[in-house]
């Protein structure tokens, strides 16, 4: 996690290995919108990652399959941060799992090529220039900060 900077121009957050394919593909595909992107190999990377910050000016790309651990943790965090999320699957994913991730902004696809009209949609639409919603003491949550020993060693770079 280097040179990943949050400001008010839009980001890509790719949750992947580097030798996935789908890597090489959306990081050309940004390279045509001119828009930065940071690399993490797992889920509990970019929570750490994540954490760092109070935009959602972030678009985070990848494979479902990996998005999904920690019964879909992951997806619950994104929601909290209004971050859309767009995740490639060659699977059957129940209706009802679903639907319900699409309501909170998580699109999911089953081809590649799906991902750049997903993502321009997100850019025209706006989304990218919202601004986060400030939230008071009175809706702290503490489970907010409860770790699996899994983030904490990932956070820790212990591997």
């Amino acid at each position: 996690m280097g040179n990943f900077t949050f400001n008010s121009q839009p980001k890509v957050l790719i949750i992947a290995d580097a030798d996935d394919e789908l890597v090489g593909y959306v990081k050309n595909l940004l390279g045509n919108y001119e828009i930065e992107s940071e690399l993490c190999a797992n889920i509990y990377e970019a929570v750490g990652l994540l954490a760092k910050t109070d935009t959602r000016n972030i678009f985070a790309v990848g494979r479902f399959e990996q998005l999904n651990k920690e019964k879909g943790r992951f997806f619950q965090k994104l929601t909290e941060k209004t971050i859309r999320c767009c995740c490639l699957t060659h699977r059957q994913i129940p209706q009802e799992q679903s639907a319900a991730l699409e309501e909170t902004g998580v699109f999911i696809v089953k081809e590649m090529d799906a991902i750049e009209a997903i993502l321009a949609q997100y850019l025209e639409s706006g989304a990218a220039d919202q601004p986060i919603q400030k939230q008071d003491a009175a809706h702290f949550n503490a489970n907010e900060f409860a770790a699996t020993e899994a983030e904490i060693d990932a956070l820790l770079g212990n591997d």
